[in-house]
């Protein structure tokens, strides 16, 4: 049975010495992963991982914080990179966790992104961290965009407002919804449209229950899915089939990737 991991970070750089065994036990343990990028390098590198492993599917963008000193010369460098082969932008959006983050700098990115995407017909993964007023704002005027908000954190009302953007707005949960305390997890999750909802592990982080507090692996996704298995009273298979299912909609990918 293939497990779809929605969003992961296999670089060399989260896994240093034991990088090569991870992309061979990912492959062993029959997991697809949406290898997201964070800037213009880590964008190259996963296109390069992907004409080695082909169940490691290439995500590029420049995250929020990677964009003090945005200019045009970084959207043109990820638009030469944008081939056949790449089936998402991402991660991109707005993150004010950080100190010293420049408001005006990260939303001209997030836009000129968006606008790229739509330039080329692909979808969007976004990271939005102590922001989403801000990024529905922005997001709002795109409902015929799809875009993925990753490792989904906000409460009943704001989720009730993204989804009424339109059908085109998907969520994804990760280690955190295992959590004992991640009690807006666990009610959001409940009114969201199951043909909405993925999962992922943003590994190296985020490491689910049982194994909270030490390094994380695309593989932990099963973790995730079998939690949310149980809380929701949904059978493992059918959890995992719609994860699936999702998946390969949202990123446009054929089906014959799951043989």
């Amino acid at each position: 049975m293939k497990i779809i991991d929605t969003h992961s970070h296999i670089l060399s750089s989260s896994y240093n010495d034991e990088f090569k065994q991870i992309i061979q036990e990912n492959k062993i343990k029959n997991i697809i992963s949406f290898n997201i990028s964070f800037d213009i390098n880590s964008s190259k590198e996963v296109i390069e991982i992907f004409k080695k492993h082909k169940n490691l599917i290439p995500v590029i963008g420049i995250h929020p914080c990677s964009t003090m000193g945005w200019n045009k010369n970084m959207l043109n460098q990820i638009e030469k990179l944008i081939t056949s082969d790449i089936v998402a932008l991402g991660e991109i959006g707005l993150d004010y966790h950080h100190d010293g983050y420049n408001k005006k700098e990260q939303k001209i990115a997030f836009i000129k992104q968006i606008e790229l995407a739509k330039k080329y017909n692909l979808p969007i993964v976004i990271h939005t961290r102590d922001s989403l007023e801000d990024c529905y704002e922005i997001i709002k005027n795109y409902p015929n965009q799809k875009f993925l908000l990753h490792s989904w954190s906000g409460d009943v009302f704001i989720t009730k407002k993204y989804i009424n953007i339109s059908k085109n707005i998907y969520f994804s949960f990760n280690g955190i919804i295992t959590f004992k305390n991640a009690d807006i997890q666990k009610r959001v999750i409940k009114i969201i449209p199951l043909n909405r909802i993925m999962f992922e592990t943003d590994c190296p982080y985020l490491t689910p229950v049982p194994f909270r507090g030490q390094k994380n692996y695309p593989w932990n996704v099963k973790n995730v899915i079998e939690f949310v298995s149980d809380y929701l009273k949904i059978s493992f298979e059918k959890l995992n089939e719609n994860n699936n299912k999702v998946a390969l909609d949202f990123f446009n990918v054929k089906k014959e990737l799951l043989k």
